[in-house]
């Protein structure tokens, strides 16, 4: 990030040339969370250490405490920002009235996320089994949005949404989130399998829940 400097600012006056402004309280954080953010797409989430991140940075690890209060707060701002960014990246289409396609590159979009960040979907999903509550409510939080998304297909596949497809997508879901895990560690399956299996498995969900609701 570029800064200006910060007394020229303050007088409106141009900064003068080679100098620079120091950061605000509110810049300097997010530099520091989109350093663990970009680390953490390539390290376990226990290599994306403070002292790791100050290193990176080129701050003292004492800056980084006075941003984050301790390890714990700072992972768990990271998370927050890769399921932020997975949500985004995810987001379903608009403009497509067939529900079967708007489903497929809904699907689509979750399989190219996965397949691209790795490291930062596992990490999301880790956080369900943390003994941390704040943790597993961040990864709980994305599920639900995740299910809104899938439970707004209903309509137009002709489902009401009642409590067995609500159970019913939830189900998909854990299915959904096993076979991109086992995806990830070992690719056995080309995408289009991958996205076959997804959509066909959801259509067939979606028509048992239909079943039980008769």
């Amino acid at each position: 990030m570029t800064a200006l400097d910060d007394d020229a600012t303050a007088t409106g006056q141009a900064p003068a040339a080679g100098r620079r402004r120091r950061m605000s309280p509110a810049e300097r954080r997010q530099q520091l969370l989109d350093a663990g953010v970009r680390m953490a797409r390539e390290l376990p989430p226990e290599d994306v250490t403070m002292e790791a991140v100050a290193e990176n940075v080129g701050v003292s690890r004492g800056l980084v405490f006075h941003y984050f209060e301790s390890t714990q707060d700072f992972q768990l701002a990271i998370l927050r920002e890769q399921a932020a960014e997975m949500l985004e990246r995810t987001r379903p289409p608009e403009g497509i009235a067939d529900p079967n396609e708007a489903a497929l590159a809904a699907i689509g979009a979750y399989v190219d996320y996965v397949e691209e960040n790795p490291a930062a979907y596992s990490s999301v999903l880790r956080g369900g089994l943390s003994t941390d509550p704040a943790l597993r409510e961040v990864t709980e939080a994305t599920r639900g949005a995740v299910a809104q998304r899938v439970l707004s297909f209903a309509p137009t596949m002709g489902l009401e949404v009642t409590p067995v497809v609500r159970a019913a997508t939830m189900g998909w879901i854990a299915l959904t989130e096993d076979v991109m895990t086992r995806w990830i560690e070992e690719p056995t399956l080309t995408r289009d399998e991958i996205l076959g299996l997804l959509t066909t498995s959801l259509l067939a969900v979606a028509g048992a829940a239909a079943l039980v609701d008769a």
